[in-house]
């Protein structure tokens, strides 16, 4: 049998070796189509990165509207449960006569003459819920501003004239679109009243009690006046300059925000930490969804740096603008004053129903001034302008 020779390992390894290198049309194949993935994935990033961002931005405008919508569901919610009595039948803008009693100096006094009133309806006292919360002391620092207190018994502190950033930033959680951004001056110094106004001041004015056995309301002169709309508050602020002969007003929006800030960029007046809320404000999870469904009363929880309680939760309170969504992307730097006219008017704040969301510093609501819808979240405190 013819056998054929066998090149050994050694022979093999040498033609390998010495033979030129050879690209197969495989190969070539395989490289070109790994170049042009290449080419195709840098013209896919480099077209779809910008409509990402643009989408992204969407999204965020888009998860604004969202919140706002569950805002607005909840306001429905409070507005087919509790019904606004008509302005005849609450009497709450009364022009009869009030009488006051001038004497009253101080705070104190006030408070301690009116304090046998908590509860005004027969011998009603705090339940438990009320009488667990006591006064809290301030976390320091706590600015030390000259005050006055004027003929009804209400404390106002008077803030300095400064410029603060409004509107938030939007990676602060709970962002909404239109709390855009941007430098504000106040460029005048104004008093603001430390707490909300109560029920003894609103009586003392206006001598009508519209909160009067309705619904989710605790009676008391240190709790807040509340079934109180816009208008209301409004002519409130009218019979008390009359009667004191100074100029008193709602807060313009941009006042209320640099107020509630007191010198903070931060969510909150004390800070970015949520699970510090409790010990500044009432809102949903320490009030109505414990079952303590009304405003609590005022000045119990921690002042801001400013020595005004109540900033936060509690009650939506009333500002003198109209509301305008965008307003702030085109406003004055000095001293805005809000859109020049609207449909609804501002609310700040967050309440003891709302969420905690609600309750930052730059949260920004609306809600028609003369109609007497949701009346049992809504109050208000003043401003008084120097002499």
């Amino acid at each position: 049998m013819e056998t054929k020779d066998m090149d050994t390992p050694e022979q093999e390894s040498n033609v390998v070796a010495d033979a030129p290198p050879v690209t197969s049309s495989k190969t070539k194949k395989v490289i070109l189509v790994g170049c042009g993935f290449c080419v195709l994935l840098f013209l896919v990033c480099a077209g779809i990165g910008l409509p990402m961002v643009a989408k992204l931005r969407r999204n965020v405008q888009e998860f604004s509207e969202n919140v706002k919508a569950e805002d607005d569901a909840r306001m429905q919610r409070l507005e087919e449960q509790y019904e606004m009595p008509e302005a005849e039948e609450s009497g709450s803008i009364d022009d009869g006569n009030t009488s006051v009693n001038d004497d009253r100096e101080t705070f104190a006094e006030f408070m301690a003459e009116t304090s046998d009133l908590e509860g005004s309806s027969g011998d009603e006292q705090p339940d438990e819920a009320e009488q667990r919360t006591k006064p809290v002391t301030a976390d320091p620092p706590v600015v030390e501003l000259p005050s006055i207190t004027n003929t009804i018994g209400m404390k106002l502190n008077k803030l300095p004239a400064g410029t603060f950033t409004m509107g938030s930033p939007e990676t602060e959680e709970g962002h909404n679109y239109n709390e855009h951004q941007h430098k504000v001056t106040i460029t005048k110094a104004f008093y603001m009243q430390t707490t909300e106004v109560t029920q003894g001041q609103w009586k003392a004015v206006m001598g009508t009690e519209p909160w009067k056995g309705k619904e989710s309301v605790k009676e008391g002169a240190n709790y807040p006046a509340v079934y109180v709309s816009w208008d209301d508050a409004v002519a409130y602020c009218k019979k008390l300059t009359e009667k004191e002969g100074k100029t008193y007003r709602l807060p313009t929006e941009a006042e209320w925000e640099y107020a509630c800030r007191a010198g903070t960029e931060t969510a909150w007046g004390f800070g970015d930490d949520e699970a510090s809320l409790g010990d500044y404000a009432w809102h949903n999870k320490n009030a109505s969804d414990i079952g303590e469904r009304y405003a609590h009363q005022v000045g119990l929880k921690k002042p801001n740096a400013f020595g005004l309680y109540d900033m936060h939760g509690n009650v939506w309170e009333w500002c003198y603008d109209y509301f305008g969504e965008d307003y702030y992307k085109q406003s004055l730097e000095k001293d805005p004053t809000g859109a020049t006219s609207g449909s609804f008017h501002v609310l700040r704040g967050g309440s003891w129903y709302f969420l905690t969301r609600d309750t930052r510093s730059a949260y920004r609501n609306r809600n028609d001034g003369g109609a007497r819808n949701n009346p049992i979240i809504f109050g208000f405190r003043l401003v008084r302008e120097l002499d």
